[in-house]
């Protein structure tokens, strides 16, 4: 791999120091979450032979060339246009965030409630690609017709670079209402409650686990709502049960019980909320439980490398 920091940038990787790129990348594919991550890492070395073969003088120089081709290709479009000139003026926006009240009043119960995350799936597409269908199917399918290669594609990253040159404070607004949609229809029902916290692409609420271990997941999750009602079809969704623990402050490890699509030998273990100097520390000991070694102190601190040496209040 000829550009290591290019790679982590478009696939938001964790790697301190380059020259132990191998060591990160090893330990990272020990887990669930990243199992697929030196199959990525090789598909990207192959990207990067590709793009100079093509006369590229870097990976850097082709993604901005395809960023302008679809941002111009998006912007002459009737699904920009409508998306540009929705009046919502008069929506009362609200957002929620009773993460950590909810955590500590979990930990009183003798068996707490599961963290159920209900998202935008490719929010920013798909909420200019809601007003229209000249984009394509997805944000794969545009980009594609595009041609665009399929590295850029995956990357989440690229299609937020992409979309941050799309009116991103609109978008965000309007996947916000679609998010107060669901809230509200929530709060309806009787279950407003349950709501621990609403941002503008995903609304949590708390789902009993007790109902979980009877029903399983999805009869639990339609006990409170069914999405299919509440969002039309051209808003894609994801549904996902976590099981909490606290790292500590705003730190957490989720494990995920239940996912739409997703197999149950593939549930995996997440952080979130962990800062990338603290990144290896914790999932060495949180997501492997292994135990720590020199190279999982090593994190980045003002261009320079720098390395933990004593515990410190979390």
């Amino acid at each position: 791999m000829k550009n290591i920091k290019e790679f982590c940038k478009l696939f938001k990787v964790n790697i301190p120091l380059e020259s132990e790129s191998q060591y990160y990348l090893e330990t990272l594919s020990l887990s669930k979450e990243y199992k697929d991550i030196s199959d990525l890492a090789n598909a990207y070395t192959e990207f990067e032979n590709w793009v100079e073969r093509q006369g590229y003088n870097s990976v850097k120089e082709y993604k901005f060339q395809c960023l302008d081709k679809i941002v111009d290709f998006v912007k002459i479009s009737s699904s920009y246009k409508k998306f540009d000139n929705l009046d919502y003026s008069s929506h009362k926006f609200f957002t929620k965030d009773n993460y950590g009240k909810w955590y500590e009043e979990q930990l009183k119960t003798k068996k707490p409630d599961y963290l159920l995350s209900f998202d935008l799936s490719s929010a920013n597409f798909n909420t200019i690609n809601y007003f229209g269908s000249e984009l394509g199917e997805s944000w794969e399918h545009m980009c594609k017709n595009l041609y665009v290669h399929p590295i850029l594609i995956a990357s989440k990253s690229f299609r937020q670079i992409v979309f941050g040159n799309l009116n991103p404070k609109r978008n965000g607004k309007i996947q916000l209402m679609s998010m107060n949609k669901v809230a509200l229809a929530m709060d309806d029902d009787g279950h407003g409650d349950r709501v621990v916290s609403i941002n503008n692409d995903e609304i949590c609420m708390s789902l009993p686990s007790v109902l979980c271990d009877q029903l399983g997941f999805e009869k639990a999750i339609k006990v409170f709502f069914d999405i299919k009602k509440l969002l039309p079809e051209s808003k894609p969704t994801k549904i996902t049960v976590y099981a909490v623990k606290k790292l500590g402050k705003g730190m957490f490890k989720k494990v995920v019980l239940f996912q739409e699509g997703l197999k149950d030998e593939d549930r995996y273990v997440t952080l979130s909320g962990v800062p990338g100097n603290k990144f290896y520390r914790y999932f060495k000991t949180e997501v492997l439980n292994k135990e720590l070694e020199e190279r999982d102190l090593f994190f980045v601190n003002e261009g320079g490398l720098a390395k933990w040496v004593l515990d410190i209040d979390n």
